[in-house]
This record gives C-alpha cells, structure tokens and sequence, in this order.
C-alpha cells in the first residue's frame, strides 16, 4: 500500500483545485488536455510527514515552539492517505506532490495484482528499446541490472514496501545520487 500525508485528508474536485492553484495562486499546472477535469479528484501529498508540517503553519511560524513540537510528533497532527491507484502529476518544490484519482476512489477498487516480474521485465524491454533507438551499442550487464534495481525499488516504493528513508538509502546506493 502506498500511503502519503496530508493535513487534512480530503479529496478535492480537482476542477477547484486547479482554480485555486493557478488563478487564486499563480501557481504553475500539469497539462491536463487529456484529463476531464471534472470527473477527477486530487489532494495535495508529502511522503515524509516532517515535510506536510510545515503546511501547517504560516511562514512567519516556522520558528516557534508549536511547530518545532509538531516536527517531533508529525503523525499526531496529519492523516494517512492511501495513495494505490492514484497518479503524482504535480511537485511543488517543498517535499508535496498532488495525486490524482477518479472523483468518489472509483478507480480504488481491488484489481487483481499484477505479475511483478513480468512487469519489471516488459518496463526493462521498454527502456532498452528506448536507449537502443538512440544509439546502436546494447546494453551491458551492469546496466540491465541497474535498470531492474532501480525498477524493482521504484515498485517496492509505490506498494509501500519501503520507507521513504529506505527509499533514498537505496537509490543513493544504486545511482549515488543525494536528495
């Protein structure tokens, strides 16, 4: 299961959403040309429940003692959200990501779970033909197993199977990359 936090835990017309961001906001948007917007739900996500604390708080109260207090309990002051069969289109630059989904959860319902190997074989076929289109030389050893780690933990991530610490150890570790 994936699972994210909110600080309020409500699915929210994602027409309105879009509304508030770019016209209340001035925020940028995801293209949504292909999305009906009216038949879709989002809401507003941070992996780690540190980072949905700050939302909590104006600006000018990141500093205090109430949210400091916040920072040690996050869990005491968010709600989990089940995140399966949502889709991230959105990063805000500060750790929250807006998922979307079907208005009501409809698209929540169990499914049969798909073959894992399967998947990351047929994802693995795809990258290769990708990198084969630009240029000529196949894929050695070390990169077809680079790419079915970084598949694999990508996976392990979205079905909540790690941790979001977890997550960043071990992608460090494959692509030595640092957040």
């Amino acid at each position: 299961m994936v699972l994210g936090y909110s600080t309020h835990g409500h699915w929210a017309p994602l027409k309105e959403l879009k509304e508030l961001e770019v016209e209340d906001r001035g925020n940028p948007w995801f293209d949504d040309k292909h999305i009906d917007l009216e038949s879709m739900e989002g809401i507003w996500i941070t992996p780690d429940p540190k980072d949905a604390i700050q939302y909590l708080f104006l600006a000018e109260d990141l500093e205090s003692e109430d949210y400091k207090e916040a920072l040690k309990h996050p869990k005491k002051y968010l709600i989990k959200v089940d995140l399966n069969w949502a889709i991230p289109v959105l990063e805000d630059g500060d750790g929250g990501t807006l998922y979307i989904r079907k208005k009501g959860g409809e698209n929540l319902e169990p499914q049969k779970r798909p073959d894992i190997k399967q998947m990351i074989d047929e994802t693995a076929d795809r990258i290769s033909s990708l990198i084969h289109e630009e240029e000529t030389d196949p894929l050695d050893g070390d990169e077809t197993e680079r790419i079915g780690k970084l598949l694999t933990l990508e996976l392990d991530w979205r079905q909540g199977n790690v941790t979001w610490e977890e997550y960043k150890k071990q992608l460090h570790n494959i692509e030595k990359v640092e957040f």
